[in-house]
């Protein structure tokens, strides 16, 4: 069964897409970004909205805070029995302490998952990777496979 709280990878696919198409007309000479969500995470089901702010941040902090251009690249795939997705941005934290967004988001995914769950923010060098880890539930249906 279908829950509300979630939506299936292809579904947040196409609502990250939308929002970072929006972005692009704020930094059109400055952002780019690309979407890599694997056949079977497709299928995969999300908790809703929470992706979301986590692409505001890598806008915002990442794209927004650089004079030059930058990057959003977001993958989802399966690792074992769990949806993994990792979303890059080519800003750095520059010192700052995670705000509450972040907070919200752990906090909202070890509600969820319990300890199931896994969610960390890391300063590459190179960029952040905000990367979440979610139990695997698949969803049956026939939109999701395209």
């Amino acid at each position: 069964m279908v829950s509300l709280l979630e939506v299936s990878g292809f579904e947040y696919r196409s609502m990250l897409r939308r929002y970072l198409e929006i972005q692009r007309t704020r930094f059109p000479d400055r952002l780019r970004f690309t979407i890599e969500i694997a056949p079977e995470a497709r299928r995969a089901m999300l908790p809703t909205l929470i992706l979301q702010p986590l692409a505001e941040n890598a806008v915002r902090h990442g794209i927004g805070r650089s004079a030059g251009p930058g990057e959003i690249l977001v993958r989802a795939f399966r690792d074992d029995e769990n949806l993994r997705v990792d979303m890059f941005n080519s800003g750095s934290f520059r010192g700052e302490r995670e705000g509450i967004g972040i907070g919200n988001r752990r906090a909202r995914l070890h509600q969820m998952y319990g300890e199931a769950q896994r969610f960390e923010l890391v300063d590459r060098g190179d960029g952040v990777v905000a990367s979440l880890c979610t139990p695997w539930t698949d969803v049956a249906c026939g939109h999701c496979a395209l």
